[in-house]
């Protein structure tokens, strides 16, 4: 009986100190179902911008860097090429 006392006690204590109220579960379960809905919508809004990505053909950030570095490749190659064939001519 005794033990029961203190553990109600305890329980009242720690409440007060860590300010968890009933109310707060509530809210933190409100908080929880808004965090999900507005989790839901960025998930749609992620799935409908990747769908019209995909739709209109544009390219993500690594194919338009992995394009760059094969035009400069290419554009370096052609220097080397120019360079070479004004070498042969003088």
């Amino acid at each position: 009986m005794k033990m029961n006392i203190i553990k109600k006690k305890f329980r009242q204590v720690f409440k007060v100190l860590f300010n968890i109220h009933d109310n707060k579960g509530a809210s933190l379960s409100d908080q929880i179902k808004w965090k999900k809905r507005e989790r839901a919508e960025l998930e749609n809004k992620i799935e409908v911008l990747t769908e019209f990505l995909e739709i209109n053909r544009i390219p993500i950030v690594q194919d338009l860097i992995g394009e760059k570095d094969n035009l400069g490749n290419y554009l370096n190659n052609a220097k080397i090429k120019y360079k070479n064939l004004t070498k042969e001519r003088q």
